[in-house]
C-alpha cells in the first residue's frame, strides 16, 4: 500500500528568495504578496505532482488553457480554462496531473495586505466557514480577468504601488464574493456531507496549531520549579 505523504507547507516567504520561474518577468513576489503571470514558466522544481502542500496564504487562480486535475482539500477537482479558484488560507492543495500546455496566473495573499478590517476572519467570512469557491466564468464575468491584467501592468511599473494592489485585490475579492453568491444561488448548491465534515476538521487543525505554541509556552512559563 501506497504511503500518504504529509502536507508541506507553501507560503511567500520561503518563496520571496526562491527561483520560481525561469524568468523574473514572469512573477512577482514579496513576503505579502505575490502574482505568477505564467505557471508554465515556473521551475519544475516548486512542485512535485503527487505531494499535498499546506498553503499558508489565500491563493486566487485563474486557469487561462489546459487542464489540471488537482486536490484541494481532498475534493478532486479538473480545473480548465476559464475556471477561477479562490482557495483559503490552510488549504491543503495537490496537484495531481496538468495537461502539457497547462497555463494559469495565480495572486498569493497575506490577510495582512489587505486593507480590510477585520482582516483576520475575511477569507472565513467570505467562504462561509472556510469552503472554496470554484466558478467557471461566463462572458458576464470577464471584469474578472481584467483584474489579473491591470494588476500585473501596474506591477511592471516602479516603485511598487502598494496602496494601489491591495485596494484593488479587495476590490477583487469583493466582486468573486458577489459573483459566489449569485452563482450559488442559482445553482442552489450546498456543502456536501463530506465537505461539511472535512471543514470542520480543518478548522479543529486551525485551531489547534495556533494554540499549540501558547500552551508550550504557558505550560514551560507556569511550571512548578524542580526540588532541590
Amino acid at each position: 500500500m501506497e504511503q500518504k505523504k504529509a502536507p508541506l507547507d507553501l507560503g511567500l516567504k520561503m518563496l520571496e528568495n526562491y527561483k520560481i520561474v525561469r524568468h523574473n518577468e514572469f512573477r512577482f513576489i514579496s513576503s505579502e504578496f505575490g502574482f505568477v503571470n505564467s505557471f508554465i514558466k515556473m521551475e519544475p522544481s516548486l512542485f512535485a505532482f503527487g505531494q499535498p502542500y499546506r498553503i499558508k496564504e489565500g491563493r486566487i487562480a485563474l486557469v487561462k488553457q489546459g487542464v489540471a486535475r488537482v486536490s484541494i482539500n481532498l475534493i478532486e477537482h479538473n480545473l480548465q480554462a476559464g475556471n477561477l479558484s479562490l482557495m483559503t488560507p490552510t488549504s491543503i492543495i495537490q496537484v495531481i496531473e496538468v495537461s502539457p500546455d497547462f497555463d494559469m496566473q495565480m495572486i498569493a495573499i497575506d490577510n495582512n495586505f489587505l486593507p480590510i478590517s477585520e482582516k483576520e476572519d475575511f477569507f472565513t467570512y467570505l467562504l462561509h466557514h472556510q469552503r472554496n469557491i470554484l466558478l467557471s466564468l461566463t462572458p458576464q464575468h470577464i471584469q474578472l480577468e481584467k483584474y489579473f491584467s491591470l494588476i500585473w501592468s501596474i506591477l511592471q511599473e516602479p516603485p511598487f504601488r502598494r496602496e494601489a494592489i491591495r485596494h484593488l485585490i479587495a476590490s477583487l475579492l469583493y466582486n468573486i464574493e458577489y459573483i459566489a453568491k449569485h452563482y450559488n444561488q442559482m445553482k442552489g448548491e450546498r456543502l456536501t456531507h463530506q465537505e461539511s465534515i472535512f471543514q470542520q476538521f480543518i478548522s479543529l487543525v486551525n485551531s489547534y496549531s495556533k494554540t499549540d505554541a501558547m500552551s508550550a509556552f504557558t505550560q514551560t512559563s507556569y511550571a512548578s520549579p524542580p526540588v532541590t
